[in-house]
């Protein structure tokens, strides 16, 4: 069973789906500090969640200070479409600005990763969007990821068609 954290102010739990909606001031801060491409839809982005979380292969780890949301991670779990190994696959980890200090961001990993090995994925991976100026190379978190036994395995390109 996942550990939930908990103290009296901070909380790390899974969202219900009612609570999805909360997520979408996330979404607008995070394309605009990343820099994605497109343009945020907060409806595809709740259809989306909502689907993935009824399916039992998906979820979203809320960060709660008190009754505020401040931050969240969530994936999705399937097999790995070479080897068929069951990868818990993280699609957005976000924690407010002004509460990314301390371990509870960190927290929000653990917490996913004891999700994903109870429910048989074998790996975890998680996704890093480059900062403006950030190569491959220079990735600013890369010896965070390899401090937690992680390797790089794949560069994405995006572009329009």
């Amino acid at each position: 069973m996942v550990t939930l954290e908990r103290t009296s102010v901070m909380t790390i739990r899974p969202l219900m789906l009612d609570e999805i909606y909360l997520c979408v001031p996330f979404g607008y801060l995070f394309h605009d500090e990343k820099k994605v491409p497109g343009t945020f839809n907060p409806e595809v982005f709740m259809k989306n969640w909502t689907l993935f979380i009824n399916s039992g292969n998906g979820t979203i780890f809320g960060l709660w200070k008190g009754d505020e949301l401040i931050g969240g991670l969530g994936g999705y779990i399937f097999p790995d479409i070479t080897t068929g190994e069951s990868v818990a696959n993280e699609f957005f980890w976000f924690v407010q600005k002004e509460d990314r200090k301390g371990s509870w961001p960190l927290r929000l990993r653990e917490t996913y990763k004891s999700w994903a090995k109870e429910r048989g994925a074998i790996r975890h991976r998680l996704v890093h969007l480059l900062e403006p100026n950030e190569t491959p190379s220079t990735v600013r978190l890369a010896h965070v990821y390899r401090r937690w036994g992680m390797t790089p395995i794949e560069v994405v390109f995006d572009g329009l068609l």
